[in-house]
C-alpha cells in the first residue's frame, strides 16, 4: 500500500510527496508507480507484457495492438481519483535511423528490427495521449540523463553492461531482491528515482559508496 499524506498521530507531514509514474516502453514494459515507500522494497515497481495475443502479420497493426494494450494498463491505474499521478515520465525512444546506423558502426552482432524501434515511439504517443486526457504533466527523459544520474557515468560499455549497472544499482539501494534479473524493471525504477529527486525534492533514505550504507539527512 503506497503511503498517504497523513500521519497516524492526525498531524500533516511537513511536505506532500509525489506520486510519479515511471516507464521503460518495450513489448515488455517495465513500470515504477506511486509515492516513495519507507521500505524501497515496498515501491509499486515491475513489468507488463502488452502481448496478449500472437503477433499479427501486419506490423503496424500489430504494433497498434500493443499501444492499445498499454492504453487499457494505464486507464485500468487511473480508475480512482486519488490514484491519478503528479506526473508521467517515460525513457525517451531513440532515433531509429541514429540506432540502426550506431548499431552497425559498433559491429554488435545484432540489427533492431523496425517493429522494435518503432514500437516505443507508437507506445510514446498513448503515453503522451492518457496524460493530455487527464491533464497529467507527461514528459521524456534521455536515457543519458537517467544513467548519469543513477549510475554517475553515461554508460558502462556496450549496452547489455550498462543495462546490468543499472539493475545492480537497484539492488544495491535496497529496490529490488538479489535474484532480481529483469531490467526493463530496473530502467523504470531509475527514472523513477530520478524524477522523486528532481520534482519531488525526495531523498532516499540512504546512499551507498564504497559498498557501504550511509544515512541521508532528510531536509
Amino acid at each position: 500500500m503506497l503511503p498517504t499524506t497523513g500521519t497516524a498521530d492526525g498531524q500533516k507531514p511537513s511536505r506532500k510527496t509525489l506520486n510519479v509514474w515511471a516507464f521503460d516502453l518495450a513489448t515488455e514494459t517495465g513500470f515504477a508507480m506511486g509515492r516513495p515507500p519507507e521500505e524501497l522494497s515496498d515501491l509499486n515497481a515491475g513489468a507488463i507484457s502488452l502481448r496478449t495475443h500472437k503477433p499479427l502479420d501486419c506490423m503496424v497493426k500489430d504494433t497498434m495492438q500493443l499501444a492499445l494494450n498499454l492504453e487499457q494498463f494505464l486507464k485500468d491505474g487511473l480508475t480512482f481519483k486519488a490514484a491519478v499521478p503528479d506526473r508521467i515520465i517515460y525513457e525517451a525512444p531513440k532515433d531509429p535511423q541514429w540506432s540502426q546506423e550506431k548499431s552497425r558502426n559498433e559491429q554488435e552482432g545484432f540489427k533492431r528490427s523496425s517493429k522494435s524501434l518503432l514500437l516505443p515511439w507508437a507506445l510514446a504517443i498513448k503515453v503522451e495521449e492518457i496524460g493530455q486526457k487527464y491533464g497529467i504533466p507527461t514528459e521524456k527523459v534521455y536515457p543519458i540523463t537517467i544513467r548519469k544520474a543513477f549510475i554517475g557515468r553515461e554508460n558502462a560499455g556496450e549496452r547489455g553492461k550498462t543495462k546490468q549497472s543499472i539493475l545492480e544499482r537497484c539492488k544495491e539501494l535496497g529496490y529490488l531482491p538479489e535474484n532480481a534479473k529483469n531490467d526493463n524493471v530496473a530502467d523504470a525504477i531509475a527514472i523513477w528515482h530520478w524524477a522523486q529527486i528532481r520534482y519531488g525534492r525526495w531523498q532516499p533514505p540512504f546512499e551507498v559508496l564504497f559498498g557501504k550504507k550511509l544515512t541521508v539527512a532528510q531536509s
